[in-house]
C-alpha cells in the first residue's frame, strides 16, 4: 500500500504542474505579441494563460494593459478588480485603480489610492496624480504641498509648472498662473490643455486676440469641443460673430451637450439683438449644465429686453443662489 501511494503522488503532483506550464507557455507567447503591439491577439493568449491559471496576475496585469491600449476600460477595471481580489497588497494594481478614478472624476477614491500607494513607495508620478485629484476635491493646501514635493524631487518639470499653473488659475492668481503655465511650455510646447488654459487666463485678463491665439494653437493641437467653446466665446469678447458663430458650431457639433458652445450662440443672437433665439440657445445652454451661472443671467437680460420680467425674475434668483454677490443680477432683480 505504501508503494502505491509513492506512485500516485507524482501523478497528482503532474496535473497542477501541467496546467502551469501551459499558463507560462501562453503568457510567454502572450509578451511577445504584447512587445511587437498585436494587443488583439496578446489578449487571446493571457485568457488561455488565464483559464490554465485564473491567479496568473503578470497575466492578469498584462491583459489590462492591452485592454487599455485597445480603450476597453471596463475589462481594464474588472481585471484590476480580480488582481486585487487576489492579491489586496499589489501596488502597481492600486496604482491604476487610482487612475481609473482620477480619470472618472471620483477625486476622493483617487486619493485613497494614491496615499495607499505613497505610504509604500515614493513615486513621483502618483504624487503629481494625487496633487491633481486634491486641487479638483477642493483641497488645494493638500494640492500644494504635493507639488512643491514633486518640486523638489524632479526639479524643472512640464508637468509640475501646469499643474503649479491651474491651482493659481483655481485661485484666480493670474499672473501667478500665466508664469507657471509659460514655464510648462518651455518646456513642452505643443501641450493642448495648457495652451487651452493660457487662453482661460488671457480671456479672463481681457486680452482676447490673445486668448484667440492660444486657443487656436490647442484646438490645432487637439480639436476638443470645449476648445472650440472657448475660441467661439473669445471671438464673441473680440466682437467677430463670424468666426464665434463657426467656432461654436463646431463644438456643439463634435459634442452636443457642450454647454459653452450654446452659450456662445446665445451670446451671438444677443449681440445682435436677437433675443427670442437668444433665449433658446442659453435655454440650451443650463439643460446641459444646470450651474450656469452666466446662462441664467444672460436670458434673464434677454427677457427683460423683450419686457418678459416675470420670467426673468427666477433666472436672477438663481444667479443670486450660486453668487450672493453678484452685484448685476442684484441690480437688475431691484429694477424689475
Amino acid at each position: 500500500m505504501n508503494t502505491l501511494k509513492m506512485k500516485l503522488l507524482p501523478i497528482f503532483l503532474l496535473i497542477p504542474l501541467f496546467a502551469f506550464s501551459q499558463s507560462d507557455k501562453y503568457f510567454k507567447s502572450g509578451q511577445e505579441l504584447q512587445l511587437a503591439e498585436n494587443w488583439n491577439e496578446a489578449i487571446v493568449h493571457y485568457q488561455i494563460a488565464l483559464e490554465q491559471n485564473p491567479n496568473h496576475e503578470d497575466a492578469l496585469f498584462n491583459h489590462a494593459i492591452c485592454a487599455k491600449h485597445l480603450n476597453k476600460m471596463t475589462v481594464v477595471k474588472k481585471d484590476i478588480n480580480n488582481l486585487l481580489s487576489i492579491n489586496p497588497n499589489n501596488i502597481e494594481a492600486i496604482e491604476w485603480r487610482g487612475a481609473i478614478a482620477l480619470k472618472e472624476e471620483r477625486w476622493q477614491d483617487a486619493i485613497n489610492d494614491f496615499t495607499t500607494v505613497l505610504k509604500k513607495e515614493e513615486i513621483f508620478e502618483v504624487r503629481l496624480n494625487r496633487a491633481i485629484a486634491y486641487l479638483e476635491n477642493n483641497q488645494s493646501e493638500l494640492c500644494y504641498g504635493d507639488l512643491v514635493s514633486c518640486r523638489n524631487q524632479q526639479g524643472f518639470h512640464a508637468g509640475v509648472h501646469a499643474i503649479f499653473g491651474d491651482y493659481h488659475l483655481k485661485k484666480d492668481n493670474l499672473s501667478e498662473a500665466k508664469t507657471a503655465y509659460k514655464k510648462s511650455l518651455d518646456a513642452f510646447s505643443e501641450n493642448s490643455i495648457v495652451l487651452n488654459n493660457c487662453g482661460i487666463v488671457a480671456t479672463k485678463e481681457g486680452n482676447f486676440k490673445e486668448a484667440i491665439d492660444y486657443f487656436t494653437q490647442a484646438s490645432e493641437l487637439e480639436p476638443r469641443s470645449d476648445i472650440f467653446a472657448h475660441l467661439a466665446l473669445a471671438y464673441v469678447e473680440d466682437n467677430d460673430l463670424v468666426n464665434a458663430t463657426q467656432f461654436a458650431t463646431l463644438a456643439i457639433t463634435k459634442d452636443i451637450n457642450e454647454s459653452r458652445g450654446h452659450f456662445a450662440l446665445g451670446m451671438v443672437k444677443f449681440k445682435k439683438e436677437i433675443f427670442d433665439e437668444a433665449i433658446e440657445y442659453f435655454d440650451d445652454a443650463v439643460n446641459a449644465a444646470a450651474d450656469f451661472k452666466d446662462a441664467y443671467l444672460m436670458r434673464a437680460k434677454s427677457n427683460i429686453e423683450l419686457s418678459l420680467t416675470r420670467v426673468a425674475k427666477p433666472d436672477l434668483l438663481k444667479v443670486i443662489s450660486f453668487d450672493p454677490e453678484n452685484e448685476e443680477a442684484q441690480r437688475l432683480l431691484k429694477n424689475l
